[in-house]
């Protein structure tokens, strides 16, 4: 007999579907805040746009 468990894990799982380019584009364009404040990436980001294209 075949039986199928589930684990619970402890650590959320990335997004399989994101890599490369994709990944930094949504790694630098989610606003996430930490400690209270706006990711220094974040911050440059806004800054200055040109620099990440």
């Amino acid at each position: 007999i075949n039986e199928e468990c589930e684990v619970e894990l402890d650590e959320p799982l990335p997004c399989i579907s994101l890599f490369g380019d994709l990944y930094t584009e949504y790694a630098t364009s989610t606003l996430t805040y930490f400690d209270g404040e706006k990711r220094p990436e974040v911050v440059r980001k806004e800054l200055f746009p040109e620099k990440f294209l």
